[in-house]
This record gives C-alpha cells, structure tokens and sequence, in this order.
C-alpha cells in the first residue's frame, strides 16, 4: 500500500508538472499569435527548470526562427554583472567600494564620487546621451551605419569635455545612470589592466560556463561575432518591419553591452545562491536595498538589482533592460529560489509585463 502511494504521488506531481508547462505555453502563444511576444523564455522553480519556449523569428526577415539557446542583447540586465565584476575585483583587495573615482579616472571633472555612488545611481552624473547627440555627428540619425562612436572611452571623454552640470551632489538622490555603469566598466578595465570583455569572460562567463555570454565590441553588418544570434526589430503592423539593430552608442559598455540566451542566465541565476564567484557577504551587499528606485513599487535599487523586501529582509531581486528592439527581464524570489527569465527581440513591454504577472501568478500555486 505505501508503494502504491507513492506512486500515485509521483504521478500526480508528474500531471501537475505537464498542466504548469502547458499553461507557460499556452500564455507565450496566445502573446506570440498577438504580436506582444517574440523571444524566449524560461521558469524556474524551487531551483530546477519547469519550462522552456521560444517564439517567432531570429530577425526582421522572418526566415530564421529562436529556439530556446538563441543569444540575445540583454540591455541593462548587463549591470548586474558589472557590478559583480565590481565585487570581485574588492574580495581580491583591488579596490574599495568607498574609494573616490578620482582614484581610477582622475581626468573625471566632477568630485567626490565614490564606487558605492556609481552602483547605486547616486553619483548625480549626467547622462552622455544628450552630450554625444549634440557632440557627434548631429546631422545623422541614430540609426545612420555612418554614425558610429568606436568606443565607451571615447563618448565619457565628450562628457567629461562637455561637464554639463551635475544633477545633485553625490549621495544626496537617487537617478538611475547609464554613465555611472559605464564608469564602472572602465574602472574595471584600468584596475584589472584587461578589457572589460576579457575580464568578465575570464572572471564570470568562464567559471559558470556560461558559454553563450560575452560582450560584444560592436561591429556594423558583422555578422559571424555571436553563433545562433537573435537580432532586434520593431514590427509596426504585419506589413511594415524595421530593423533596429544599429544605434550610434552600440559600443557602450557595463550598462548595456552584454549577449547572452536564456540557458546561460538559469546558470547565473543558480551561481548565485553559491560562493563560486564571491562570498555570501558580498552577495548580501549586493542584495541590499540601499535607495527606492520606485516608492510606488516599493522598490529599491543594490548593486546592479531592482530590490523588493519582506520583513525588512530582501525577498526579490530583479531587473529590466531594453535597447535597439531588444527587452530583457530577470526576476528571482530569493526565498523560493523561484526565477523567471524573458528574452526579446521586439519591443513589446505588453508582452514582458503579461508574462511576468501570469508566471509569478503560476509559481504561487
């Protein structure tokens, strides 16, 4: 008789099992056949992955279709592992999180910014966008393949060369900065003495065998870069789709640069709940709720995370990206190791936002 039970048990979880994954899958298609979704997707539960999908085409053409190892742009997604580059480079006594900028890039104009600033948004540094769209080739669109600036350096240089007034005195807001990651990014490269892509490779992507990841030194038409590569787009009705691919500043880095497929980010997201890459305080550090990000929401910001607390004790970590026709999303509940990642190559929120809602919907029951 207890066999028996178990049995039934086993298969009755096993049903279970097959109902959730279908209702994953029938979500994605019901988006997918309105147009609100396009990528793939993967759900986590308790640790182990419960489902895997991928919908539509790998590029505007609609010839090649994603499969569930496609690569994609993961957009800001990339701060968390910039500000984990940050972390490692600390544990190996490189740095301090409360050393001065200055120290690293002393030709920086604005003072009394320190690394912990930088990684919470509230260095007060002013976005380079407006700079370089003023500075750089102004006569051409953005999405212009003549319009091209080479490097991160060289659009902090027009920054720095500019020095628009400061938002705020650091410490004293919060204003979420694309500057201040890319800062980090260059930090990182004058203390390692490599560059940013070799240093995460070899201190990230590497160790968690995240072997679809790398950051991408952005070329026009290149096409052999990245295997299996998705490529943005918008889709403005069935008649009309642009490709949205190139962008001037393509070659930032830190706070967007990073490619990676859903399978790799399931791995990060299992490294960390371990010390392979650096120590359980460091991790709460970065799990830390420092600023609100939104009071709405009540969410807060850490080191390269959208943070959310139970009790006063972080409970989710999260975080969304977007770039050239690419959406990304992470979500992780650090108390049922539960984990929903999103990967897109058209810009549809609609689709991200309905996914998220019905999935933390489904990993509660």
């Amino acid at each position: 008789m207890k066999t028996l039970l178990i049995i039934l048990c086993l298969i009755s979880q096993a049903i279970r099992a097959q109902n959730d994954s279908n209702a994953y899958q029938n979500h994605l298609q019901k988006l997918h056949q309105k147009g609100d979704f396009n990528g793939t997707a993967i759900v986590i539960k308790n640790s182990n992955i419960i489902y895997s999908g991928a919908f539509g085409p790998a590029d505007k053409d609609s010839i090649k279709q994603l499969d569930v190892n496609s690569v994609f742009r993961i957009c800001s997604v990339s701060k968390q592992f910039t500000a984990m580059g940050i972390l490692i480079l600390k544990e190996k006594g490189k740095l301090k999180i409360t050393d001065s900028i200055r120290q690293y890039i002393p030709e920086c104009p604005y003072p009394n910014i320190t690394i912990k600033h930088l990684l919470t948004h509230t260095s007060g540094l002013p976005d380079y966008m407006p700079v370089t769209q003023k500075a750089y080739q102004p006569e051409k669109k953005w999405w212009n393949y003549e319009r091209l600036i080479p490097n991160k350096d060289s659009v902090i240089n027009m920054l720095f060369n500019a020095h628009p007034k400061r938002l705020f005195a650091p410490g004293e807001k919060m204003v979420y900065s694309n500057t201040g990651y890319s800062l980090l990014a260059m930090i990182t490269e004058r203390v390692s003495k490599q560059s940013f892509a070799k240093f995460m490779k070899d201190n990230i992507f590497t160790p968690l065998e995240m072997n679809n990841t790398s950051v991408l030194h952005y070329i026009p038409g290149d096409t052999n870069t990245i295997q299996n590569r998705a490529y943005g787009y918008w889709e403005k009705n069935k008649n009309t789709i642009y490709e949205a691919e190139h962008h001037y500043l393509n070659c930032m880095q830190g706070e967007g640069g990073i490619f990676s497929n859903a399978p790799d980010l399931a791995k990060w997201n299992a490294a960390l709940y371990t010390e392979k890459l650096v120590s359980k305080e460091a991790l709460k550090e970065a799990f830390t709720g420092y600023n609100y990000l939104h009071k709405k929401e009540d969410l807060k910001y850490g080191y390269g995370w959208g943070i959310k607390e139970e009790n006063g004790k972080t409970r989710i970590t999260e975080h969304s990206g977007g770039w050239v026709g690419f959406r990304s999303y992470i979500w992780r509940d650090i108390k049922t190791k539960d984990c929903i990642i999103l990967l897109c190559n058209n810009s549809k929120k609609e689709g991200i936002d309905s996914s998220l809602k019905k999935f933390r919907a489904l990993l509660k029951k």
